[in-house]
């Protein structure tokens, strides 16, 4: 569940400007929400002057305005502090409606990181050790195109996870995981861990893809069961192991 934090409204900006430069639709309860946070923003309280009172006086206001003004400077920080908090859980409304809408979302998202892993696959095809500029020499145009992008293609993928991990995971990445197995990114991050290696994220990502470690998009759910069968079979491998310890220490004590 999103806190009641100050960041909120940024963060409401981010998400739908993303969404936005995607071209996936804004879900209907998040339009909802979003038309009451930018109701509070609109009713922002004006500033108040701080010597409007000493103007008055001097401009001989009756004491029915010098009061209006008072109460209208006693209560300017009050009024101010109750429209931020107003807004911020007006914000954290539409980021509680936006992870609630994400069956909504994820199809296209889906889709797109696939076009992205897609693309890398490609590059992780290409020969080992393969510059643009030497595919470029052999005539290999467009596979040099592929290479010089490859790096703006793992940004891109890397944005897709963040968004998914910030905005429709309740609870982020820690929610996912079960008992250090993390498969948001990789299916196999142990695999991953091993081979998914290099300076930048391009190279990390065609690492694993050379070396048939598989890049997908799960769901919050998808990504928990996948974590959960690797700790299971990690569990079972354990007390396996800690079975035929004991045995061999028992036989060893027995002789």
């Amino acid at each position: 569940m999103f806190d009641n934090r100050a960041g909120a409204p940024l963060e409401v900006r981010d998400a739908l400007g993303q969404l936005g430069s995607r071209g996936i639709p804004t879900p209907g309860a998040v339009t909802e929400a979003l038309a009451v946070l930018r109701r509070v923003e609109a009713a922002e309280p004006a500033a108040v002057d701080p010597q409007a009172i000493r103007r008055a006086y001097l401009a001989g206001a009756d004491q029915t305005e010098i009061d209006r003004l008072l109460l209208a400077d006693l209560g300017a920080t009050r009024l101010r502090s109750e429209w931020a908090q107003g807004r911020i859980g007006a914000a954290v409304a539409v980021l509680t409606a936006l992870r609630e809408s994400a069956a909504e979302i994820y199809p296209a998202l889906r889709e797109q990181a696939a076009q992205a892993v897609k693309t890398l696959q490609a590059v992780a095809e290409l020969d080992a050790g393969a510059t643009v500029d030497g595919l470029v020499r052999g005539g290999r145009v467009e596979d040099a195109k592929l290479l010089a992008g490859a790096e703006e293609v793992a940004a891109e993928l890397n944005r897709l996870y963040q968004f998914r991990d910030q905005y429709l995971l309740g609870g982020g990445l820690r929610s996912v995981a079960v008992n250090g197995f993390d498969c948001s990114r990789w299916r196999d991050p142990v695999s991953a861990a091993k081979y998914a290696r290099g300076q930048t994220p391009a190279d990390q990502y065609v690492a694993g893809l050379r070396e048939g470690c598989e890049l997908w998009y799960p769901t919050g759910a998808e990504a928990r069961a996948a974590a959960q069968e690797l700790a299971n079979a990690a569990a079972k491998a354990a007390e396996r192991k800690r079975k035929q310890e004991h045995g061999t220490g028992a036989s060893f004590v027995g002789w």
